[in-house]
């Protein structure tokens, strides 16, 4: 658990990493930035399809496959949901595995692994939403 100060305020953070292997789920407490981007790029689609990193209240999930086709959202409050967006067709349909459930998905909503891990680091490093990659709101 790290300690991050805001004012006089000690806030505490932590970060709890968790996927699947196809058999059994994996949670690792007070992940480094290479343990969280490894997972990522595991992800096959098939076996391993799903990571999710928690900070708090705060969770920041990615499914799908490193190979190609990733899908990405971040929550702060389980309210508001940022996914991470592409410059795909919002018209067109991306079918994806994740969370050992395919899913339609709008092309937009696809992304790619380099996409994430920018989104995914800002997340690890101060909770927030990167701003060098689109999100759309809801």
């Amino acid at each position: 658990m790290a300690k991050r100060k805001c004012g006089a305020l000690v806030v505490m953070v932590q970060l709890v990493l968790t996927s699947n292997d196809g058999r059994t789920e994996q949670e690792t407490a007070a992940p480094s930035k290479q343990d969280v981007e490894s997972r990522i790029a595991g992800l096959d689609g098939i076996e391993r399809d799903l990571v999710i990193l928690y900070r708090n209240d705060s969770h920041f999930a990615v499914g799908g496959s490193a190979s190609g086709r990733l899908v990405a959202s971040c929550t702060f409050d389980n309210q508001e949901l940022g996914q991470l967006t592409s410059g795909g067709d919002p018209d067109a349909e991306i079918t994806v595995m994740a969370g050992r459930q395919a899913g339609d998905y709008p092309a937009n909503q696809v992304v790619g692994l380099a996409e994430v891990l920018t989104a995914v680091d800002a997340f690890v490093e101060d909770g927030s939403l990167a701003v060098k990659v689109s999100w759309k709101r809801s």
